[in-house]
């Protein structure tokens, strides 16, 4: 299988908690996130979140579409997420998020492969 490693800087000019607020609530992704065309909610997980599932459908540039379930893993309020992809394609995902003067820095890593014989 052929595995990829991203490493994406974001900064936004908003406080950490709203910045937080939209990464940790993935379901309005496709309001915001061209290339996010579903989050549905399957297991919603602890108080925190850890545990929880979401099913995430992506169209990109290619003329296909990815499906993968997430599962969140550690859930640190305000700075770190982690997840673990499972789908068309296999990893982990974490974002790091901290203020940076009167903004928000993120960063996010995703690790994965393709798990599809056609995507090899």
């Amino acid at each position: 299988m052929a595995s990829y490693k991203f490493v994406t800087h974001w900064r936004f000019d908003a406080p950490v908690a709203e910045v937080w607020d939209e990464i940790y609530h993935s379901e309005r992704w496709p309001e915001w996130w061209r290339a996010v065309k579903s989050v549905i909610p399957v297991t919603p997980g602890n108080d925190k979140g850890v545990g929880a599932v979401r099913r995430y459908t992506w169209r990109g540039v290619l003329p296909y579409r990815l499906t993968f379930e997430m599962r969140t893993s550690r859930v640190r309020k305000l700075s770190f997420l982690e997840g673990y992809a499972a789908g068309d394609l296999t990893g982990r995902g974490r974002w790091h998020f901290s203020v940076d003067g009167a903004g928000t820095s993120v960063r996010y890593e995703w690790e994965v492969e393709r798990t599809r014989r056609w995507m090899q």
